[in-house]
């Protein structure tokens, strides 16, 4: 139940990037406003990309928490697939 848990909570971290890629998308099209003059193609993806990425890292400290929490994650499997190795190269020098 923990693994699951666990799991379904990085799932839920990579949430606010998709945000950002979603929004920065959607402003390649219909623009993005910024300091009262629109952008659009690739110029509105780079400022909307750059802008909200910003506001969840600095006003909303979204990005920071679902990183580290990600980092975490990855270095507790990481440590649980070496025990398991171990435990499996004790196993075959017993048998």
């Amino acid at each position: 139940m923990k693994k699951i848990i666990g799991k379904i909570i990085l799932y839920i971290t990579i949430v606010p990037y998709i945000w950002v890629l979603g929004n920065s998308i959607y402003a390649i099209k219909y623009g993005f406003s910024f300091f009262m003059s629109y952008k659009y193609g690739f110029e509105a993806f780079i400022y909307a990309l750059y802008m909200y990425t910003w506001f969840l890292i600095l006003i909303i400290p979204i990005i920071p928490i679902c990183l580290i929490y990600q980092i975490f994650y990855l270095i507790m499997i990481l440590r649980e697939r070496r025990k398991q190795k171990i435990e499996r190269m004790k196993n075959e020098r017993t048998n």
